[in-house]
């Protein structure tokens, strides 16, 4: 999905407040508890694909929950195409 200004927005609002602080540090509301903790997005999913970032959001995987059912397809590539911005992609 391409990007623009209106994607980007809906993927910055998207993640709930507790998901990575919403900016991407890891370092959110709930990530004290979490095991393993959240990654700050700036690096650690530099490497993979963006179709690898949305099938992590969609599906989830340890402690971070799948948000596949209350996202979607739109919202969860907005989203994608907010952690590429926060990488300064």
């Amino acid at each position: 999905m391409r990007s623009d200004s209106r994607i980007l927005a809906e993927g910055a609002a998207a993640p709930p407040p507790s998901c990575a602080n919403a900016v991407g540090h890891g370092d959110g509301a709930g990530a004290a508890v979490l095991s393993p903790r959240p990654p700050n997005l700036r690096g650690a999913v530099a490497g993979w694909s963006d179709g690898q970032i949305a099938a992590r959001i969609k599906a989830g995987r340890g402690a971070m929950p799948a948000f596949g059912a209350a996202m979607g397809d739109e919202a969860i590539w907005g989203v994608v195409h907010y952690v590429r911005r926060l990488q300064g992609r």
